[in-house]
């Protein structure tokens, strides 16, 4: 069963700190949490203005109006974006890989980036991605150097840890899934440690 946005706490907080691998969040609450922030962080091409926090449940988190980092956390979450003008952040993590806990993603848009928190992705690092228009492609993909491969045909999107092995890696698989399978291209990541302030 999902948490829905009823009863959601809201709190303000004045800034959001840095660590080596993402954002120095607060604590997982026991129902979704909005926080406002005092003044907006930009993440990529956008200025975060809310942080949509999820719990250590299934929740079902609605984007605001305007932009907003959504963070599902550990278990399988149902993600939709606000109809703001502006796009909104996803973040995604290696705690919610495999079938039972990727995040569902219902309406990504051209103007919505996705936020990686994931151990390969170093302060303006690269990576390889890939998108493959057939299932029976991933084995073959996945045997070559692509971190992130999208199967468009089923909106999946998948972490490559081990490199050009066999499969997906001990550490890696399906990381969220995309209802309606749109297009995804490298421009729609980004890299948490790369947030600064807006105003700066």
């Amino acid at each position: 069963m999902y948490q829905d946005l009823e009863g959601f706490k809201e709190t303000v907080i004045t800034n959001v700190g840095k660590i080596k691998e993402g954002l120095n969040l607060p604590k997982v609450a026991k129902r979704p949490t909005i926080l406002q922030l005092k003044s907006p962080f930009r993440i990529g091409s956008l200025k975060v203005i809310n942080l949509l926090m999820g719990t250590n449940l299934e929740d079902k988190l609605i984007g605001t109006p305007r932009s907003d980092l959504i963070i599902g956390h550990r278990q399988q979450d149902q993600l939709t974006s606000g109809r703001g003008e502006f796009g909104d952040v996803f973040l995604l993590n290696t705690d919610q890989l495999g079938k039972q806990r990727a995040d569902l993603i219902t309406d990504f848009t051209a103007g919505d980036l996705i936020a990686l928190d994931l151990e390969p992705f170093s302060r303006g690092g690269r990576f390889k991605f890939k998108t493959v228009k057939k299932t029976r492609q991933l084995k073959r993909i996945a045997r070559k150097s692509h971190v992130l491969i999208y199967d468009i045909s089923k909106g999946e999107l998948f972490f490559n840890q081990n490199g050009k092995d066999v499969g997906f890696g001990d550490d890696g698989g399906l990381l969220a899934t995309f209802k309606g399978s749109p297009n995804l291209s490298n421009k729609q990541f980004t890299y948490l440690d790369l947030i600064v302030n807006a105003d700066g």
